[in-house]
C-alpha cells in the first residue's frame, strides 16, 4: 500500500539517543520474539490449524497466560494501528496519527517490554512540545531512536529537548518518491 502524506507543513525528526552500546534493548526484543512464538503456537493448538497473530483477536488473546498475552496484544493492536495511521494519514489528521504513534510507543513499552529507559524519555520529552503530534521507539529495541511527527514550527522546540537528553536530531521531511523503471 502506498500512502500519500498530504501536509507539507510537517516534519519527522529521527532522534538518536547515541546510547547504542548502553541500551539492553536487543535482549528484550529476542524474549519478546520467543513469546510471540509461544503465542502463536498455544493459540493454533487451542483454535486448530496454522494461525497468524495478524488473524487473531482480543478475546482468543484472553486464553493465553499472561506474559504471551501481553506480547500478541502488542502485534495484534499494532497491525491496527498501522493500517489506521495508513488511513489517517491519507486523510491528513495528523492528530490521529501522532495518538497512534503515542499508543504504538506505549504498547512496545509496557505490552512489548523492548523500550530501555533512555527512549521512554526521549519519546515523552518530544510528546511534551506543543507540536508534536506524536512520537515512537524505532528500530525493533535495539537502535536507540525514536522517530516523531512535528509541526514545523516546533521543530527547534523537539530538537532542544532532544538534545538537553544527549541526543543527536535529524530532520526529515515526507518526499514524493522515486520513479524506477
Amino acid at each position: 500500500m502506498l500512502v500519500t502524506i498530504v501536509d507539507e507543513t510537517t516534519s519527522a525528526p529521527a532522534v538518536d539517543s547515541v546510547k547504542i552500546g548502553e541500551l539492553a534493548g536487543a535482549a528484550a526484543t529476542d524474549v519478546a520474539a520467543r513469546d510471540v512464538v509461544f503465542a502463536i503456537d498455544k493459540l493454533s493448538v487451542r483454535y486448530g490449524g496454522s494461525l497468524a497473530l495478524r488473524d487473531a483477536t482480543l478475546d482468543q488473546l484472553a486464553t493465553l497466560p499472561p506474559d504471551l498475552r501481553k506480547r500478541a496484544r502488542h502485534v495484534v493492536c499494532e497491525n491496527e494501528r498501522t493500517l489506521a495511521a495508513a488511513t489517517e494519514l491519507e486523510a491528513g489528521n495528523l492528530e490521529a496519527v501522532g495518538a497512534l504513534m503515542n499508543d504504538s510507543h506505549r504498547s512496545m513499552r509496557d505490552d512489548f517490554e523492548i523500550v530501555p529507559p533512555q527512549l521512554d524519555d526521549l519519546a515523552a520529552a518530544a510528546s511534551n512540545v506543543d507540536g508534536c503530534f506524536g512520537s515512537r521507539m524505532t528500530g525493533g529495541g535495539f537502535g536507540g531512536c525514536t522517530v516523531n511527527l512535528v509541526a514545523d514550527g516546533a521543530v527547534d522546540e523537539v530538537r532542544a529537548a532532544a538534545e538537553a537528553l544527549g541526543a543527536v536530531v535529524y530532520l526529515c521531511h515526507a518526499a514524493g518518491g522515486v520513479d524506477t523503471p
